[in-house]
């Protein structure tokens, strides 16, 4: 009956085949494409956003209240209809997110406004050069973080997972350009 509704929804649903404990982004990035593409085939990468990156450069999808995610957008859903002044704000589906949770994968198109992100390759960094990266740069090595990439923006890096500071802690943040 949920997978009915979730289907009604536009809900796109795969059983987990990855160890949420040690999620490795990177390499299922594939798979999220594939999965996006098979609910809307022209879409192109834009950011992804998860959390915790554990020390070791995986992210553990068991330990977050906000699951990760994948975005996509299609350049074809995203023109406005002939006609349209280039200034109208008008909702079409022209992106795809991609939802990793500790026991599923998902897959939606959005109706939204925010069809002009930039589209382009995969970050070129995995994920685990990224966490080397960061630790290089001073990021407490005990400390998860908050993983986002943009074509646009590149990699951001933040220990601030929104819990309070403990006695000696520290948070850390970082800009990084994509270019391992």
């Amino acid at each position: 009956m949920i997978a009915e509704a979730e289907r009604r929804l536009g809900l796109h649903v795969r059983p987990a085949d990855y160890d949420p404990a040690h999620f490795d982004a990177s390499k299922y990035l594939v798979v999220a494409r594939d999965l996006a593409r098979s609910v809307v085939d022209d879409v192109e990468l834009t950011s992804i956003n998860l959390e915790p990156m554990m020390p070791d450069g995986t992210i553990d999808l068991r330990m977050s209240a906000n699951y990760g995610y994948y975005e996509f957008r299609s350049p074809n859903r995203s023109k406005l209809p002939e006609g349209t002044a280039p200034n109208v704000s008008m909702r079409r589906k022209c992106v795809v997110m991609v939802f990793v949770e500790p026991t599923r994968i998902t897959a939606q198109e959005i109706n939204t406004t925010e069809c002009h992100q930039l589209i382009g390759p995969p970050p070129r960094c995995t994920f685990k050069q990224l966490r080397a990266r960061v630790l290089q740069l001073g990021a407490p090595a005990d400390l998860a973080g908050k993983v986002t990439w943009s074509v646009k923006h590149g990699w951001d890096f933040s220990t601030d997972l929104g819990q309070p500071l403990r006695n000696g802690e520290r948070r850390f943040q970082v800009s990084l350009l994509d270019n391992c």
